[in-house]
């Protein structure tokens, strides 16, 4: 999610807090009779937009397959002689994108591959990546992307490219195949028992529509160290606020969130950032994926020098996340690229400034 910072938005209020501190540096007032200036102040902290291409859980694959060298036809751990080889294919080698995707139709598609020839043979140019929609090698139609390898690519050689495809479609699953494989072959060799690993990655970048099944969820649980040590701990417990969180949710999908603080050395929680945790439901969409009746809704949380003491006890902090389609009417919750989820952020911050410390 890329997050936008609305540093301008604060000008006129810090210009108003330059002007009275110029007035009272030019006035002949003491310093001991300066007052407290108190202060409400409504900032706007941050705004994004989550679109389905920045939920990498679902638009964002990586994986390995391993081509292991009796799909060569030869067994490793056995001294060989190999002639020159023109292998017409290999595979399939199955991908799959998401148990939540059943189709997705994209504008751009970026695919990565690489791989580190452990074969003891070259593989030679014109070796072919294929990726395709079903295992039917015969079907022409059901081709997402070709790769013709451009260089022998000599044993223990690092190969890699990085594509972008675009206007097609493809199923939950992709099917890789090895085609055309040529090779010069060599004399006295053995294959490894290791087989060949080729990493790839898919990458949906720009959607026109996805399918996704319904009654799915995922949750995800990421821990950070944090580290307060070198930080003052507040004395004046004369500012607080609280923090706003406005969701408009444009996206079928139900979300779920909280971050909570573990104490030192053990799993206690200390603290979490929302009380209750932050829940949205799922928008409902048309036939086309476009989203109808927005769910929206605010969340707020306190600020205070208290409570961040307290949280400055501990030394990790756990982000907890889950989305569903639970609310999705089977078989499909469908998306599209004008679906979206909001996010605003703004503080209502209550400020006290002893003028006789600034």
């Amino acid at each position: 999610m890329k997050v936008t910072n609305n540093t301008m938005r604060f000008k006129y209020p810090l210009i108003l807090a330059i002007l009275i501190l110029c007035f009272l540096a030019c006035n002949k007032t003491k310093i001991s009779e300066l007052p407290t200036w108190n202060s409400d102040w409504l900032l706007p902290i941050a705004k994004g937009k989550v679109s389905f291409e920045t939920l990498k859980t679902l638009s964002k694959t990586k994986t390995s397959i391993q081509i292991p060298s009796l799909d060569l036809g030869y067994q490793s751990g056995v001294n060989v002689n190999i002639p020159p080889l023109n292998i017409s294919k290999m595979g399939p080698y199955k991908i799959p994108l998401s148990d939540w995707i059943h189709k997705v139709h994209f504008d751009s598609l970026e695919i990565s591959l690489s791989f580190s020839n452990l074969f003891p043979i070259e593989i030679s140019s014109g070796t072919q990546f294929t990726f395709r929609r079903t295992n039917d090698t015969n079907d022409s139609s059901n081709i997402i992307y070709q790769h013709p390898i451009n260089r022998d690519i000599k044993p223990n050689d690092y190969y890699f490219f990085d594509i972008t495809t675009y206007n097609n479609f493809m199923m939950d699953t992709v099917y890789v195949f090895l085609e055309n494989f040529k090779s010069p072959g060599a004399n006295n060799i053995t294959f490894l028992a290791q087989p060949l690993s080729v990493n790839i990655e898919v990458k949906i970048i720009d959607i026109k529509t996805v399918e996704l099944y319904s009654n799915k969820k995922t949750t995800s649980i990421d821990t950070v160290s944090i580290d307060f040590s070198n930080e003052d701990t507040p004395s004046d417990t004369s500012n607080y606020g609280n923090v706003h969180l406005f969701i408009d949710n444009g996206l079928p999908i139900h979300f779920g969130i909280q971050i909570y603080f573990l104490e030192k050395n053990t799993n206690h929680i200390i603290d979490s950032l929302m009380s209750p945790a932050f829940d949205i439901d799922a928008c409902s969409t048309d036939v086309n994926g476009n989203p109808v009746n927005v769910v929206s809704k605010k969340s707020s949380f306190l600020v205070s020098a208290q409570r961040i003491d307290k949280i400055k006890k501990a030394d990790r902090a756990v982000l907890f996340h889950n989305i569903n389609t639970y609310s999705t009417p089977p078989p499909y919750a469908i998306i599209n690229d004008n679906s979206y989820l909001k996010l605003q952020i703004t503080g209502d911050l209550h400020l006290s400034f002893n003028l006789n410390n600034l």
